[in-house]
C-alpha cells in the first residue's frame, strides 16, 4: 500500500471518523470543523466552522442524508449543512435544563446524528447529571422539535 494523499485535520480534539459517498468524503474535525474533501485526489472541496464557544470537544461523528450533512456541535447546536457546498440549512439550538454552577456546562453532543423516518435522532451526553442524558428527535425538513424528553421518549419516534 502506498498513501495517496494526506491533509491536516487543525490542532485540538479530534476523534474524525469519515462518510463517503458519491466520490466526496465528509469528516467532522476539530472546533466544529467539517470538512468536504475530493475522495480520490484529497482535494478540499468546502469546509464550515460552527463558531464555538467555551472549549472545544471532540466528535465521534456525523451523518449524511440526502443533500444534508448532519452536524452536533459544542455549544448544543445541530446544523444542517448543504452537501455540495457546505452552506448552512438550517442551524438549531438544543435546549437543557438548568444546573447551578460548577454543572453550568454539564452537557454535551459528543455522538454521530442518526437520521430515520425523517426524524435526525441525537443523544445528549450529560456528565455527572443525576438524570442523565436524553435523545433530541428534529424534523430533518423543518427542525421543529418533535421529541424531546428523556430517552424513554424515544419510544414515540416510529423508525
Amino acid at each position: 500500500l502506498k498513501e495517496a494523499w494526506r491533509a491536516d485535520l487543525g490542532d485540538g480534539p479530534n476523534m474524525a471518523t469519515p462518510l463517503v459517498h458519491d466520490g466526496v468524503m465528509f469528516l467532522a474535525s476539530a472546533k466544529d470543523t467539517v470538512l468536504a474533501f475530493d475522495a480520490a485526489s484529497g482535494e478540499q472541496l468546502w469546509s464550515y466552522e460552527h463558531r464555538p464557544t467555551g472549549f472545544p470537544s471532540p466528535k465521534i461523528g456525523i451523518a449524511l442524508h440526502g443533500d444534508k450533512v448532519i452536524v452536533p456541535t459544542q455549544n448544543m447546536h445541530v446544523v444542517a449543512l448543504e452537501a455540495s457546498t457546505g452552506r448552512v440549512i438550517w442551524n438549531h439550538e438544543i435546549s437543557t435544563p438548568d444546573h447551578d454552577s460548577p454543572l453550568r456546562l454539564p452537557y454535551s453532543l459528543r455522538g454521530a446524528p442518526l437520521v430515520a423516518n425523517g426524524m435526525v435522532l441525537q443523544g445528549v451526553t450529560a456528565t455527572m447529571i443525576p438524570e442523565g442524558g436524553f435523545i433530541v428527535g428534529l424534523d430533518l425538513e423543518c427542525i421543529d422539535y418533535s421529541t424531546e424528553n428523556f430517552t424513554e421518549s424515544i419510544q414515540n419516534v416510529h423508525l
